[in-house]
């Protein structure tokens, strides 16, 4: 028994248990955290999104405000009419085309009296279709959060695995002088 506990022998396994932690350390742990840092891009472009769509929301808010208080403008003055229909008319038709509306749907023509409830009618269908883009990112967000939780359980149980591998390799490695009886 006393040939196998040689010091070379404590070396050997400690410098084998050091090579093991390296590897644990830079090599499964890398992985991992490129993994994990893929998922936290993802969540910020996700965040990111999610944040533009409030955004565009609350700026289309803002501009059918505008325009319904355009609409309502009237000083019988009617090239300023017919510019004021021209701007309203190319808003509600970008609008409907930035957020693929139906155009048979939401026909507007802003010579009748109803025009107000038609314009309200498209921002309510963008609206819905903002905030279930925005739920949709939401959900997704949460998905990623998620599944970045096991990729740090298994990075803090390889970094305590490699701890250990290195104080046991480096205890080994100066136990080379211990003298068993």
């Amino acid at each position: 028994m006393k040939k196998l506990l040689r010091p070379w022998v404590f070396v050997m396994v400690g410098i084998l248990f050091n090579v093991g932690s390296a590897v644990v350390t830079h090599y499964f742990i890398g992985i991992n955290n490129d993994n994990i840092n893929q998922i936290q891009t993802n969540i910020n472009n996700k965040q990111i999104l999610i944040d533009s769509l409030w955004q565009s929301k609350t700026e289309l808010e803002r501009k059918n405000e505008f325009i319904l208080l355009f609409l309502r403008y009237n000083d019988n003055d009617k090239n300023r009419e017919e510019v004021i229909y021209r701007f309203i008319t190319n808003h509600l038709s970008s609008t409907i085309k930035t957020y693929n509306l139906d155009n048979n749907k939401y026909q507007f023509d802003l010579t009748q009296s109803n025009s107000s409830q038609q314009i309200l009618d498209i921002n309510e269908a963008v609206q819905k279709q903002i905030i279930s883009t925005i739920n949709e990112s939401y959900f997704e967000k949460i998905d990623l959060e998620q599944s970045k939780q096991p990729l740090e359980k298994d990075n803090t149980f390889l970094l305590t695995l490699a701890i250990f591998l290195q104080v046991t390799g480096l205890i080994l490695v100066l136990a080379r002088d211990v003298r068993f009886g």
